[in-house]
């Protein structure tokens, strides 16, 4: 089947890059947030962020929505990401996250 030292690192290798990815998200969410505390909450910040990750304005809104969220009312789940041990409201993928996240938070949905 092969040496398994280099059947290992591939997956290590995976796993890894995964935690990173999980870090840069939780970095990502913060940053966004505070972009949209520095402007007051202003209702052009969504379209400030879809320009800046070339996303569609509805998207930057719930990625807004989403990284508020995170921030104030699932802080915990943030940490986890931040430290790669949660990869499940990581996102930027779609609008089903930031359903789930919205009802984690008691927000409706």
């Amino acid at each position: 089947m092969g040496d398994f030292s280099l059947d290992q690192q591939i997956p290590d290798r995976i796993l890894a890059l995964n935690r990173i990815k999980m870090w840069v998200d939780a970095s990502l969410h913060q940053a966004i947030n505070s972009l949209d505390e520095d402007r007051g909450h202003a209702p052009d910040v969504a379209a400030e962020l879809a320009l800046l990750l070339s996303v569609s304005e509805q998207h930057a809104r719930r990625v807004v929505d989403l990284s508020t969220t995170l921030v104030h009312r699932l802080p915990e789940t943030l940490a986890a990401m931040e430290s790669g041990v949660c990869r499940f409201l990581s996102g930027f993928e779609g609008g089903q996250r930031y359903r789930v996240a919205r009802r984690l938070a008691g927000s409706g949905g």
